[in-house]
């Protein structure tokens, strides 16, 4: 990552609280914080405390953003219409210690953008029923010129592709996936797909990867 990301991170751990007065977010299970989560996205990002952020549709994470939770820290999408459940639209971006958990839509955390750059996802759980009907994908990066992506030390526990890196993603540099844990109900733990996407600078170590049925 980035000097500039990292600072990012920890600048911001210290002065934004989404539960504030200033953002509202409830983290009650119940309460739809989509708005909330947003606008203190767009101020920066912050600390979450313990509790269910409930979004009702999709989450867009913006530039310049960070998420950093810690233990019972859980952000619940519930919109299995929107095509895909939290949406990455800018570069410098880091999501730590939280767990992440889908719609069963067709995809979980996904590139919404190109040209995105110093994504940064470490420590964080990403879940779905595994019992649906639908295939979701953990990860899905699927837009050119994906630069500086760092994905380590994950727990991924999904229907479809643990971490897919699809054949619109042309022209990337320095893709490390390393130290996840994924399962998949189905599919690939992790794919690159091939001849599609031009990547260079690629290190995949040290994962984990069970697969109940046809993938690898």
């Amino acid at each position: 990552m980035t000097s500039k990301a990292l600072d990012n991170v920890f600048k911001l751990a210290a002065i934004i609280n989404p539960k504030a007065p200033t953002y509202g977010a409830r983290g009650d299970g119940v309460t739809n914080d989509v708005a909330a989560i947003e606008a203190a996205l767009l101020a920066g990002g912050g600390v979450f405390t313990k509790g269910t952020y409930l979004c009702a549709s999709r989450l867009n994470i913006p530039a310049d953003s960070a998420i950093l939770g810690g233990p019972g820290v859980n952000i619940q999408c519930t919109d299995a219409a929107s095509g895909g459940d939290f949406s990455i639209d800018g570069s410098d971006v880091t999501l730590r210690d939280i767990t992440l958990t889908g719609s069963d839509n067709v995809q979980m955390v996904f590139f919404g953008a190109a040209n995105i750059s110093n994504f940064h996802m470490d420590h964080c759980k990403l879940r779905n029923t595994l019992q649906a009907a639908t295939t979701q994908h953990g990860i899905h990066i699927n837009t050119a010129a994906p630069l500086h992506t760092t994905i380590c030390h994950n727990d991924i526990r999904v229907t479809g592709y643990g971490i897919l890196v699809n054949s619109a993603a042309t022209n990337g540099n320095d893709l490390r996936i390393t130290d996840n844990y994924i399962y998949s109900r189905q599919s690939d733990g992790i794919e690159l797909n091939f001849p599609g996407i031009t990547f260079t600078d690629v290190v995949i170590s040290g994962n984990v990867i069970e697969v109940t049925s046809a993938g690898g």
